[in-house]
């Protein structure tokens, strides 16, 4: 069994991975009140907690790939697949928050832990998530590749 080593870590890869524990924990939690009492995301939702589940599962695998040194083994664009589960979760949990005047703390962790799986993968991408976009670059922008 390998080690953790904390030093291989950016930024980003533990953002991303206490996101995706944080999303899983929200997951239990109670969503929203109904006549039936609390409702947790497993009751509320018939496919998309299970979407959920596998965000937060491949965050917080993420960034313990890249801790006990198997990141070499990730296919190419991980963070960006990252970057994207978290900007799905973030705009389910928003929508759900802004529907529900009952939303509970489940939904609002969600929320949070979206928000912060995709700016871990986005941290850990190294960059803008458009690769052809060069941040202080002078001159024009070269077009996206064809």
């Amino acid at each position: 069994m390998r080690a953790v080593d904390t030093s291989r870590l950016s930024r980003g890869e533990p953002i991303a991975a206490i996101g995706g524990a944080v999303l899983i924990v929200s997951l239990f939690l109670n969503w929203s009140e109904s006549f039936l009492g609390n409702v947790s995301a497993w009751d509320a939702f018939s496919g998309i907690d299970f979407v959920m589940l596998l965000a937060g599962l491949v965050a917080l695998a993420f960034g313990l790939a890249t801790a006990v040194g198997v990141a070499a083994r990730l296919p190419t664009g991980s963070a960006l697949i990252v970057s994207l589960l978290g900007i799905i979760v973030v705009g389910w949990s928003l929508g759900w928050d802004l529907e529900d005047a009952d939303a509970g703390i489940g939904a609002w962790l969600a929320l949070i832990a979206g928000a912060a799986i995709a700016y871990g993968g986005h941290r850990a991408n190294g960059g803008p998530l458009v690769p052809w976009v060069r941040p202080g670059a002078s001159g024009p922008m070269p077009p996206p590749p064809a």
